[in-house]
């Protein structure tokens, strides 16, 4: 079957817009708290930064964020109202649910990208020293972390 047929881009806009504002806090807020966590090396003069150090908040952030992603996506499921609303729509309950895992997994994607970066921005930048390995480690590590934790969440 052709993905474009699972995949409704225009009720997963939808889905992203009814929650924005808690999306971008979230985009925000956690490569901001694991680079000030890598940040406080910096103070504690440890020059070289390891991956055991890069994934410290990151283990605890993967079960909270997956949750939420999941409960933000699929929260319809938990109001009589909204779940009338969304299944009276001229769309499939396999769209709906490839959809909401689709968006989650580009989410999830796209955060831990920005730790990547943010890492990579900051062995760059300061002189702290954190291997290409140690960052590569943490993106494949945690992007299956992530995507893991939020498919068990969803079923």
């Amino acid at each position: 079957m052709h993905l474009q047929k699972w995949i409704n881009l225009k009720y997963l806009y939808q889905n992203f817009k009814k929650s924005k504002s808690l999306f971008i806090f979230i985009l925000c807020i956690v490569p901001f708290i694991n680079l000030w966590i890598v940040g406080t090396n910096i103070i504690s003069r440890n020059y070289i930064i390891d991956f055991n150090e890069l994934s410290k908040v990151s283990v605890v952030i993967a079960f909270i964020l997956s949750v939420i992603v999941a409960f933000l996506l699929f929260g319809f499921v938990f109001k009589r109202n909204t779940v009338d609303f969304i299944m009276s729509k001229p769309i499939t309950r396999k769209q709906i649910f490839a959809s909401n895992i689709f968006g989650g997994i580009v989410y999830i994607l796209l955060i831990i990208l920005l730790n990547s970066i943010g890492f990579l921005l900051i062995s760059f930048l300061t002189d702290l020293f954190i291997p290409f390995g140690a960052i590569l480690d943490y993106f494949i590590y945690f992007l299956v972390t992530y995507i893991f934790v939020f498919i068990i969440s969803v079923l």
